[in-house]
């Protein structure tokens, strides 16, 4: 498994320990499943820009900025119609969602930065 994937998979387990598990004994179910969808949400979002820069990180300069830069925008209103969706047609609570979303994205954007940083740095 890529190391990359082995950090997002243990940022998600400490974002599990420290937010969802308490929120889940603390609170409602409801506001530990908004935490959790956050986490599958983010995750998802990273794991596919990764897969896309694993994939055209050799390419010519104009394919990689096209193809995985080129993508954020379009990863961008995907995750921005789950997240309207997850609001506008569920009952989970909108401010727990949207404080995890905000953490969780934040988090894992700053990972992804600093994959693409290691990635070139090591090439």
């Amino acid at each position: 498994m890529n190391r990359f994937v082995k950090h997002i998979l243990f940022t998600d387990l400490i974002l599990l320990g420290a937010g969802v598990l308490p929120l889940y004994f603390v609170a409602s179910t409801s506001h530990a499943l908004a935490a959790l969808a956050a986490l599958i949400f983010t995750s998802t979002y990273t794991l596919v820009g990764t897969m896309l820069t694993n994939r055209y990180f050799h390419a010519g300069h104009k394919e990689f900025m096209s193809n995985v830069f080129g993508t954020v925008a379009t990863r961008l209103l995907a995750l921005a119609a789950a997240i309207f969706v997850v609001l506008k047609y569920t009952s989970l609570p909108e401010i727990t969602f949207t404080v995890s979303i905000f953490i969780s994205y934040i988090g894992k954007s700053i990972q992804e930065i600093l994959f693409i940083h290691r990635k070139s740095a090591h090439t």
